[in-house]
């Protein structure tokens, strides 16, 4: 595995990986093969926060925030999963939407309109922000914020 990583081959590819749907992890893990590898081995809060699981279906969450209730719902951003959002709008005056920083120039392949139109991740959010904001609140939303994820785990790698 090491050496296949390190082959000049592979790199290349890896260098053109927006190109392609590759998890952003993957070189960290990558990179480090030998402690991945050993028989001791324990995974760090880095490996952790690191590793992802697919989102599928909705996950919700309530908390107080200064006498404040929150919902918070976690859902799919794959297409199969997107027609399950819309009883999370019921009542909504904010959305949060986060996305990987990361990721913002992957190229978009699940939707058969966009493959080879140059469409990325960020031009598919800012598409469906167009599309259902407007349509789904009719003036009720209050704000929507943008997070770029994930920006924090660069920092603290130093990448």
């Amino acid at each position: 595995m090491k050496r296949l990583w390190a082959d000049s081959g592979v790199q290349d590819c890896f260098a053109r990986s927006n190109e392609y749907q590759l998890n952003d992890s993957a070189k960290y893990f990558l990179d480090d093969l030998e402690r991945l590898g050993e028989a001791s081995y324990q995974p760090t809060e880095q490996d952790i926060l690191r590793t992802r699981v697919k989102t599928t279906g909705i996950v919700e969450v309530h908390f107080t925030f200064k006498n404040l209730n929150f919902k918070l719902f976690d859902v799919g951003g794959q297409r199969s999963e997107r027609k399950k959002w819309i009883h999370c709008f019921e009542d909504v005056t904010a959305i949060i939407f986060c996305v990987a920083m990361s990721e913002y120039d992957q190229v978009l392949h699940e939707d058969e309109t966009t493959v080879g139109k140059g469409w990325n991740l960020a031009q598919s959010h800012i598409k469906f922000l167009e599309i259902i904001i407007p349509a789904s609140f009719s003036g009720f939303l209050a704000g929507v914020a943008y997070f770029l994820d994930r920006v924090s785990l660069n920092i603290i790698e130093g990448n």
